[in-house]
């Protein structure tokens, strides 16, 4: 898992930062969600990237992710609407991975096995993913929560 340092990226919500809101979260009904990069921006791509915020008030996504939508893919649709969510926070994986999730991830992309492990790590409520072979893996990924599966349908 690459680290935040590598690509220059501040974590803007640490892990005593969430534990500590874990229990508010759980109290007042909130969810923990996680995102891989393809959700945010095909939705920023038709003008919809506020439907996110609307559902979930706030998506975390890890560090690779970030480095994909706002490096990596500068310059193209959705870049700078998911750079500019001040909703989207970039967060880092609490504990070290699940060896057996971890390989299960392996032949993902970057960004599905990284949100994936984070959302594992975080004990998430939720996890965007197109992805079918990603979705699958999460949701035998272990007892993370009820909803571990999101699919996004739009034409290109």
């Amino acid at each position: 898992m690459e680290s935040a340092a590598q690509h220059n990226v501040p974590l803007h919500y640490g892990v005593e930062e969430l534990e500590e809101d874990r229990g508010t979260l759980d109290r007042l009904g909130f969810v923990i969600v996680v995102s891989n990069s393809s959700p945010p921006v095909a939705l920023a791509r038709i003008g919809r990237l506020n439907l996110l915020a609307s559902f979930y008030q706030r998506i975390l996504i890890p560090v690779e992710v970030q480095h994909e939508v706002t490096v990596a893919g500068r310059g193209l649709p959705g870049a700078e609407e998911v750079r500019n969510a001040n909703w989207i926070e970039v967060a880092g994986e609490k504990s070290r991975a699940d060896p057996t999730l971890a390989q299960a991830c392996q032949n993902l992309g970057a960004g599905e096995r990284a949100a994936i492990l984070l959302a594992k790590s975080l004990r998430a409520d939720l996890v965007l993913l197109d992805e079918r072979k990603a979705r699958r893996i999460a949701r035998d990924g272990g007892p993370l929560s009820a909803v571990w599966e999101y699919r996004l349908f739009w034409n290109t």
